[in-house]
């Protein structure tokens, strides 16, 4: 075979330059094609992707201005359980007192109580006594009345009436008290 001629492979070359011209022409509108097809999603895609990514960091924005708010607030909490929790001790320790002060006032109100009891039991005595010195005045008033009776009849109070019940005055059965009086410690305790 003969080596080619010169302007037959510059033809050739020429052809084959307008076929790959046309071909990536052809390729060229198939691209642009896809290209676009492709603008039509990515497009959208990509401020879809803007606009959540803008409300992301909206969101963070806001959850951060949140979590600032929520540790401001849980250090005023703090502040406040700290005093609620100082309040309380001197609340409980004015109750301790108190506590203390009711159990010397229980002791002061039992001291009252065997008192009372003893001066129950007092009264009870003047009471038998004075049933008795009732009944020995009007035994000595019987003694007396009888052989004073000659003078009553010269004096002036012998217009008086007499007594003819001389058994009013006797000595009545009063009920003995039935609470005993036992000793206590100074701490308000029996032995």
């Amino acid at each position: 075979m003969n080596p080619p001629e010169p302007a037959q492979i510059n033809q050739e070359l020429h052809e084959a330059e307008s076929v790959m011209q046309d071909k990536i022409s052809l390729l060229s509108d198939v691209m642009t094609k896809g290209i676009r097809r492709w603008e039509k999603v990515i497009y959208p895609m990509m401020l879809a992707f803007i606009l959540l990514a803008g409300y992301g960091f909206y969101l963070i924005v806001n959850l951060t201005k949140d979590m600032t708010k929520i540790t401001d607030n849980m250090v005023l909490m703090t502040e406040a359980v700290v005093t609620m929790q100082k309040n309380l001790d001197k609340q409980l320790t004015s109750i301790n007192i108190e506590m203390k002060h009711i159990e010397e006032m229980n002791y002061s109100i039992q001291n009252m109580n065997q008192t009372l009891i003893g001066i129950h039991q007092s009264v009870y005595y003047m009471a038998q006594t004075t049933g008795q010195m009732n009944s020995h005045i009007s035994e000595l008033n019987d003694n007396i009345s009888k052989p004073m009776g000659s003078f009553n009849s010269f004096m002036p109070w012998s217009m008086m009436p007499s007594s003819s019940n001389n058994n009013r005055y006797k000595n009545s059965n009063y009920p003995r008290p039935t609470i005993q009086i036992q000793p206590r410690n100074n701490k308000g305790q029996t032995p």
